[in-house]
């Protein structure tokens, strides 16, 4: 059983260097200098800052204080940052196919259908290995990673580790202590029983939230903004509005949603009723909901901050599809996701083609774009439902 472990995770690992490796040489890199809008931008004047001590430190909020991976970077041996971000990603996606394997294992999740997960997080576009690639002084792999070990960490009830992960995966990035103030008013919401296990996960999620908001308040001080920034809360009050008086951006989130879980997640909805209702399965489909939101409520792009949320939907929709009787229909789901995949394109450079590039991302697509993937969106779900009722019939 342990040999059989062992050389899973031993196969998994080899193809996710093999598919990181391809894709290096296939996918060309974005140019930073070209393209100060993007986030990159700001990681790699964080990097130079720790880098060379004493030089101003010019970096903007909120990305002053995601500290831990930039200065992860100015640790490895290489002179090159794109580089020595690149190497961060395959070790970061390393741990998070270890991590999600385990927690898939212990979920019971049939070896075939965590391939079709890591196969979802292997090709897809917005995937730590492709869009990394095209962009790689990124954040986005290391939060797979603590997202993942967050899931791992709760399935097992190991919970006093919350309290080691907290203040690093804070200084990655800090949607992490919006996961656990959202696990938090979970568990006040419920009203949990005073058993051992419960009363433990209440303390351990009210100190590990006290902590990540100390550990931002020390992030603010020791490392402050160019200029002073709007904080979270006035963030996601901002992009509320914005959604509330632009309807069209919450058409856009609804695409990215389906761009970034294609039809499996349509599956997922018609086959909800198939999610055990324990506990964890509850909380889980909280920080899957929660995870979406952050896509509209966070920022401008909507498609990879959706995505973000992969572990907490991807594994939702494994435990769902694992208890379907009848696998054709989701091989039906899996064969209508090729489109979204986009697996025979190279992502467009946006420095070469802007417009080619902007075709891809739901927040700047033109609105027939968007009726597109919302009617294929719509063409999906009326044959998967078809597909299920009639199987449902021919079986009665």
């Amino acid at each position: 059983m342990l040999s059989n472990r062992f050389l899973a995770i031993g196969i998994l690992l080899l193809l996710h260097v093999l598919l990181f490796t391809g894709y290096f040489y296939l996918q060309p890199v974005i140019d930073y200098a070209a393209l100060p809008q993007f986030d990159g931008h700001q990681y790699l004047r964080l990097y130079q800052n720790l880098l060379q001590e004493g030089t101003p430190y010019e970096v903007s909020s909120p990305f002053h204080r995601r500290v831990f991976i930039p200065w992860l970077a100015t640790l490895l041996p290489v002179q090159d940052p794109i580089l020595s971000f690149q190497i961060l990603n395959l070790i970061f996606g390393l741990l998070t196919i270890i991590t999600l394997y385990f927690l898939w294992q212990h979920l019971e999740v049939p070896f075939f259908w965590m391939l079709a997960g890591f196969a979802w997080l292997w090709f897809h576009w917005l995937g730590p290995i492709r869009q990394s690639q095209l962009d790689p002084v990124t954040l986005d792999v290391a939060t797979y990673f603590f997202q993942a070990l967050l899931l791992l960490i709760l399935v097992k009830k190991r919970y006093g580790y919350l309290l080691l992960v907290t203040p690093v995966a804070v200084l990655a990035k800090e949607s992490f202590l919006a996961l656990l103030i959202a696990s938090l008013f979970f568990v006040v919401y419920c009203r949990l029983k005073m058993a051992d296990e419960h009363s433990s996960l209440f303390f351990s999620l009210s100190v590990a939230v006290i902590m990540g908001i100390i550990t931002q308040i020390i992030a603010n001080q020791l490392f402050p903004p160019i200029e002073p920034g709007p904080g979270n809360l006035i963030v996601l009050a901002f992009y509320l509005k914005e959604s509330i008086l632009h309807p069209l951006r919450i058409v856009r989130w609804l695409t990215g949603i389906f761009v970034a879980f294609g039809p499996p997640f349509i599956l997922g909805l018609l086959k909800f009723h198939h999610l055990p209702n324990s506990y964890f399965h509850r909380l889980l489909i909280v920080l899957a909901i929660v995870s979406c939101l952050l896509g509209l409520l966070g920022g401008e792009d909507l498609s990879r901050l959706v995505y973000l949320g992969f572990p907490f939907v991807m594994t939702s929709l494994l435990l769902i599809l694992k208890e379907i009787k009848e696998i054709r229909i989701a091989w039906l789901a899996l064969l209508m996701a090729l489109p979204v995949l986009r697996l025979f394109s190279a992502i467009p450079l946006p420095q070469e083609d802007w417009q080619a590039y902007a075709s891809w991302l739901p927040r700047f697509s033109t609105f027939p774009t968007l009726l597109t993937w919302l009617g294929y969106a719509f063409l999906c779900a009326v044959l998967l439902y078809v597909a299920d009722r009639y199987i449902l019939r021919s079986h009665r």
